[in-house]
């Protein structure tokens, strides 16, 4: 405790020294190594505070006390209280610290000190290897599956913003380790998103989905509400469509989720373990027979596509390999193959199904080459109308650029298919005169000036050629 009963005046002084030495203890908390304290019983407290820093919450409040000498008393890490001496200079009435004299507990006071600080570096260190670690192991090990999620909508959220009645929710997702968040949808309770994210199950990971939707705010986001989905309740290889309620009632989200890309030789779309089955492509039969014809209109036919391998790829890495992997998409179905690692001939081997909504949808397939932190680059495409497809063909198709006009990069690239389709005629009729599914997933058309000025060229000399045939007719 400091003494303030010699003056008034040597009173304030004090009291504004050691708060002066508060703010200079602000600056940051107790680090590096604590044996420099031990030789401040030869220095200056100036030289000491510059070694010994500590916070504000350190230093406690000070009061008068009696003892011959002026004292600070100092706790640090709930440590047990300890007293340093503190003497006035007989040359400064301001009560100028002079040198800090340690009391006969000193040593075992600052080795307690100095161990609490080291395990508490100790436990950092840990604890930041540890995630590194997670982070590393995750990067260098292969996925086991791939979990493709299309955000579609919202409805009946929550209100946050008393002022509008509404919110400007946001939607993030979180599997394991890796995280995404949608864009922001301002001014609405019934949000629509319309955006697709792709993330990687591993064999030892989490399998909850977990998913939370917030409101953003200038200062600090509001949340609005909660839901997970155990996606080892799902089925491989299959697109769902789910509506899932977010917890306490605040509101509720339109998802597809499709679980694919699966390593496993022995799951069900391995052609390697794959044998068909008479009896079961029987039941298919007959599931779209004519007398069967309106048991269940919306379900126009069966696709079944095999997709054995590809040839000739573009060379995406530096080392002159890729790392290749294939999208299917049907409508809003969207299935992929494993990543074949290094090389530009992958071998595949997998089978897929789809269920057919409209005859006249197209089946697009896409080659992409798989980089680190699983961004992709696209190698090629093929699009394929159901109509168009010959049961049981085994054939070779060429791999187009993104627009499909002309062949891919590479060296004559292609893919082997072999496709197999089982519809009702009637149905497929019925659904082509009633509206056609809505695709959630669609490319944006951007306006290009080289493109519209190249049209109205091609209108221009259309209505020209019509202007001639009119004044020959003439």
């Amino acid at each position: 405790m400091i003494d303030f009963t010699p003056t008034s005046r040597l009173r304030r002084k004090l009291k504004s020294r050691v708060a002066t030495l508060q703010n200079r203890f602000q600056s940051s908390k107790v680090f590096g190594s604590f044996q420099d304290l031990r030789s401040l019983n030869t220095e200056r407290v100036k030289d000491g505070v510059r070694k010994f820093k500590c916070t504000s919450s350190d230093v406690d409040d000070y009061d008068s006390d009696e003892s011959n000498h002026n004292t600070l008393q100092y706790r640090e890490f709930s440590a047990s209280s300890h007293e340093l001496h503190l003497r006035l200079s007989p040359e400064d009435d301001a009560g100028c610290v002079d040198k800090l004299i340690p009391t006969a507990d000193d040593k075992n006071l600052l080795d307690k000190l100095g161990q609490k600080c080291n395990s508490k570096f100790r436990r950092y260190f840990q604890k930041t290897a540890k995630v590194a670690d997670v982070n590393k192991r995750l990067k260098s090990q292969i996925w086991s599956s791939v979990v493709t999620i299309v955000v579609i909508e919202g409805k009946n959220l929550l209100a946050c913003d008393p002022e509008t009645g509404t919110s400007d929710p946001y939607v993030k997702f979180r599997l394991g380790n890796e995280k995404y968040k949608t864009r922001v949808v301002w001014r609405s309770l019934n949000p629509r998103w319309l955006e697709q994210f792709d993330l990687h199950l591993y064999d030892d990971g989490d399998q909850q989905l977990e998913i939370t939707v917030w409101d953003k705010d200038r200062a600090r986001d509001d949340f609005i509400g909660r839901t997970s989905i155990d996606l080892s309740a799902l089925e491989r290889e299959k697109t769902h469509g789910i509506w899932t309620k977010l917890e306490d009632a605040a509101g509720s989200l339109n998802l597809l989720l499709t679980i694919s890309g699966t390593t496993a030789s022995e799951t069900i779309s391995d052609l390697t373990s794959y044998e068909e089955n008479p009896f079961e492509r029987e039941i298919v039969v007959n599931r779209y027979a004519w007398h069967r014809t309106f048991h269940n209109i919306r379900d126009v036919g069966h696709l079944t596509v095999k997709v054995f391998r590809a040839t000739g790829l573009a060379a995406a890495d530096l080392g002159g390999k890729s790392d290749p992997f294939c999208v299917l998409e049907l409508g809003n179905a969207r299935l992929q193959t494993q990543t074949e690692y290094k090389t530009l001939s992958p071998s595949w081997q997998k089978i897929f199904t789809f269920n057919i909504k409209d005859m006249n949808n197209v089946l697009e397939m896409t080659v992409y080459d798989e980089d680190r932190d699983h961004k992709v680059e696209f190698l090629g495409k093929i699009a394929i109308p159901l109509l168009r497809i010959k049961n049981g063909e085994k054939r070779w198709y060429a791999l187009k650029d993104k627009k499909l006009r002309s062949r891919a990069k590479g060296s004559s690239p292609q893919i082997l298919l072999e496709m197999a389709v089982i519809w009702n005629p009637i149905r497929a009729c019925i659904r082509t005169l009633n509206p056609r599914e809505e695709k959630y997933m669609q490319t944006e058309l951007k306006f290009k000036r080289q493109v519209f000025v190249k049209n109205v060229l091609r209108l221009k000399v259309i209505v020209m050629h019509f202007y001639e045939y009119g004044k020959i007719l003439q």
